[in-house]
């Protein structure tokens, strides 16, 4: 499913919708605390959580998807999820995969000089003048994918990147290698 990164428009058939993935576990000086529910999440798959703008995560996701789950070759393809969420003040792409697909993960996240991590971590967005908002908390896990390393901040730069990524996939499928 094509995204416009110029814009981050999602396709309108591609429905934000609140998650149940995340539960309400407290306030915290104005922000609503959510804690992913480990539960919800099959052991089978890894599963990356990150904001929908562009970022060397959907650089990541994009090289996933079209090097390894190719659009093309529908029976593969449908072991890659990416789907929008939201959970409060939050939207993000939750990505999931095979996790015997992790090291083919970690590899094209060193190609963007990204590290792979399992940590704990938490993302958060709010109002500063209202001091309200939403607080995403993600346990440490195996398969929960976190990466770490110097962001380019740069759109234009992640969109070359992913219409790169995308021809390069393309024409891998053409010539039938895999």
């Amino acid at each position: 499913m094509s995204i416009n990164i110029k814009e981050m428009n999602l396709p309108s058939n591609w429905p934000i919708k609140n998650s149940p993935i995340f539960e309400h576990h407290a306030k915290r000086k104005g922000f609503d605390v959510y804690k992913l529910n480990t539960l919800m999440l099959s052991d089978d798959e890894c599963h990356m959580f990150f904001p929908i703008i562009p970022c060397e995560e959907l650089l990541i996701a994009t090289g996933l998807e079209f090097t390894t789950f190719h659009p093309a070759n529908k029976k593969i393809n449908d072991k890659f999820k990416i789907d929008p969420v939201q959970c409060g003040d939050i939207q993000l792409f939750w990505c999931s995969f095979p996790k015997e697909f992790k090291d083919v993960c970690e590899r094209i996240a060193k190609v963007f000089g990204m590290t792979m991590k399992i940590m704990p971590r938490e993302i958060a967005a709010g109002d500063s003048k209202t001091d309200k908002g939403t607080l995403l908390q993600f346990p440490m896990k195996e398969n929960i994918l976190y990466f770490q390393g110097n962001r380019c901040n740069n759109p234009n730069k992640i969109e070359q990147e992913m219409e790169n990524i995308i021809w390069i996939g393309n024409s891998l499928e053409k010539l039938k290698v895999d």
